[in-house]
């Protein structure tokens, strides 16, 4: 396998409406940081998607669930389905905002969908700057997932919102909506990563493996069931079990779909497909319908498996680094973050301290760094930390008292760390915000950051959505600028970028120390580690 840059591949001048949807609109809340959630999606920026490649069987099963619906309900329905389906925790909401229906899909009948038990939804929260949230029951997008999985290979792909046959691929987009080109460091990322390559042998196994475990986990809960109480201690882990492999199952044959309907050609065991990235409001770049990049770590195992000189990279504690940086420019205390990053194995004795995963440790820290809340009352405490902790202690029908001894533990190991955030959170929509903000669209406040990229602050964000925008705009903003630097400096070096993956790439051939250390001057982060790593 040659894993040169191919020309047969290309990027795209422009979007239509079709292609205009990003990888962060399209994912759900566990799959992106706590700053780009779908629940914050403005109608400013929201739109609906009216193309999507899918196995014919797939669409034909939403096409019978729908088929009776004005065709406006049919086509949101379609929308919530498809973007729910990433996110390896089976949560799968999708906000909608209600002006958004009105614009475009006024006679959408959604509480008619809610009512007949095809659609869930939480309700809007006005002041949290929150919309109202859908998804497609979970038997509904684990039935579509699988009919999409066992009909993949036969080649049958039909646009999900017409129901007609399609063969045309995605490619990256070096322009906005409003057609202006995004800056230099991001179009030179986007035109380096043309293609990329998963071992389709090696991905079907562990979806096939994964969709064994998931219909275990549904007979055993249905066994359950039927011998016991709903509500019985037995019965409520089986319900969890079965939903956490629905999760990781949806989520990974999503990924796999996203590529396989890019294939380029067939290399043995090896897929070549065509590359397609959208820009995020931080200037990170998002791969279209999740793909290798939202992957789990399983997946990506076998995605890359057989791959020769194949090399996966992350930044050590990047956003911990670049927070400590940014606190310590704006002149606010940094010493939590700092006897963080100065500790040995620190993510391990913190998870630890908080009695938490090593994952759901990180998820909690980074959705603070981005704004997210920790109330001190319970009943209060909502949102993806929360998400977070329930899963954690068993899902959310695990017994109070767990729930409240993790957040009282959480509280209490970022104690100091909660008193620096807020003063920086707002510093940010303050001060920084005044002085380097010039006038947008509209007459509206827009900034730059370390990517180049521009934020336009939207009318009637609520301050809550501001400090979130603002903190992933500069925390991931500077950490893209470094990935985006290094995958240009690729050209020069003797690696290939196969795989952005936000904080890190996945390269052919090893980065040099040269490659990392210039880029370091270039964009003035010498505290930059760039470590090589298993995929589990």
């Amino acid at each position: 396998m040659n894993p040169a840059r191919s020309p047969d591949t290309s990027v795209s001048k422009g979007s239509s409406t079709e292609d205009s949807l990003s990888t962060e609109d399209s994912l759900s809340t566990e799959a992106r940081s706590s700053a780009e959630t779908p629940s914050q999606t403005r109608e400013s920026t929201a739109y609906f998607q009216d193309w999507e490649a899918v196995p014919k069987a797939a669409c034909e099963y939403a096409d019978k669930l729908v088929g009776k619906y004005h065709p406006h309900t049919r086509h949101v329905f379609k929308h919530i389905l498809s973007c729910g389906r990433l996110g390896q925790y089976d949560r799968g909401f999708v906000p909608i905002p209600a002006r958004l229906i009105q614009r475009k899909k006024p006679q959408a009948d959604l509480d008619r969908l809610v009512g007949e038990g095809l659609l869930e939804k939480k309700p809007h929260d006005r002041a949290k700057g929150l919309c109202q949230e859908y998804r497609a029951t979970p038997q509904i997008l684990n039935e579509f997932s699988k009919r999409a999985f066992t009909h993949v290979q036969e080649g049958a792909w039909v646009n999900l919102y017409t129901s007609k046959k399609t063969t045309r691929t995605r490619t990256s987009t070096l322009y906005d909506e409003n057609n202006n080109a995004y800056p230099d460091l991001i179009q030179e990322a986007l035109r380096v990563i043309e293609v990329g390559y998963f071992n389709e042998e090696a991905v079907r196994r562990h979806l096939n493996d994964l969709l064994k475990r998931l219909e275990e986990a549904e007979r055993r809960k249905e066994a359950l069931l039927e011998e016991a109480h709903s509500r019985s201690k037995q019965v409520q882990q089986a319900e969890f079990e079965a939903r956490r492999w629905r999760g990781k199952f949806k989520n990974d044959a999503a990924c796999y779909e996203a590529m396989k309907s890019q294939q380029i050609e067939k290399q043995g065991p090896l897929v070549k497909y065509q590359m397609a990235y959208r820009v995020q409001m931080s200037g990170r770049i998002g791969q279209v319908g999740g793909g290798a990049q939202s992957a789990s770590r399983r997946m990506k195992e076998a995605i890359y498996e057989g791959i020769p000189n194949l090399h996966n990279y992350d930044l050590k504690s990047s956003q911990p680094h670049v927070l400590a940086d940014l606190m310590e420019e704006a002149g606010i205390d940094s010493s939590w973050v700092r006897t963080y990053l100065e500790t040995g194995e620190a993510k391990h004795k913190y998870a630890e301290r908080a009695g938490l995963s090593v994952g759901g440790w990180k998820e909690c820290l980074y959705a603070l760094f981005m704004g997210a809340e920790l109330p001190e009352d319970l009943s209060d405490f909502d949102g993806q930390i929360r998400g977070v902790l329930e899963t954690e202690v068993q899902g959310p029908n695990a017994p109070t008292e767990n729930l409240q001894a993790a957040h009282r533990r959480l509280r209490e190991v970022t104690e100091g760390l909660r008193a620096s955030l807020r003063a920086w959170h707002r510093y940010l929509t303050g001060r920084w915000l005044s002085e380097n903000a010039t006038l947008g669209r509209g007459g509206r406040p827009s900034v730059r950051n370390d990517t180049g990229h521009v934020y336009t602050v939207p009318d009637g964000i609520t301050t809550s959505e501001l400090r979130r925008k603002l903190a992933a705009f500069r925390l991931q903003g500077r950490e893209a600028a470094f990935i985006h630097a290094l995958t240009a400096r690729s050209q020069d070096h003797s690696f290939s970028v196969i795989s952005n993956e936000h904080d890190g790439l996945v390269t052919v051939g090893r980065v040099p120390e040269k490659a990392i250390e210039d880029v370091r001057q270039d964009v003035n982060m010498p505290y930059v580690k760039l470590r090589e790593k298993p995929f589990q």
